[in-house]
């Protein structure tokens, strides 16, 4: 199975979405849209705020928002 970030990254590129298009649309901060899409869970204050924007960003990929976060627990 692809990574949790390579899977966001490639569903973003695939949409053809700039990092600022997404924060935009999200108002998800690109520190935190690069930090998911390199997998860098510890830039998040907490567990809940990287599950929350992972299910948020996941969600506006039109990604299986559930088993990103599974994939993510896996993860951790």
């Amino acid at each position: 199975m692809d990574s949790i970030g390579g899977r966001l990254k490639a569903a973003r590129e695939a949409r053809k979405l700039t990092l600022s298009q997404v924060t935009k649309e999200t108002n998800i901060s690109q520190i935190y849209i690069e930090a998911l899409e390199n997998e860098d869970f510890d830039k998040f204050p907490s567990e809940t705020y990287a599950t929350g924007f992972l299910r948020n960003y996941a969600e506006f990929l039109k990604l299986d928002a559930e088993e990103i976060i599974q994939s993510y627990k896996g993860f951790k």
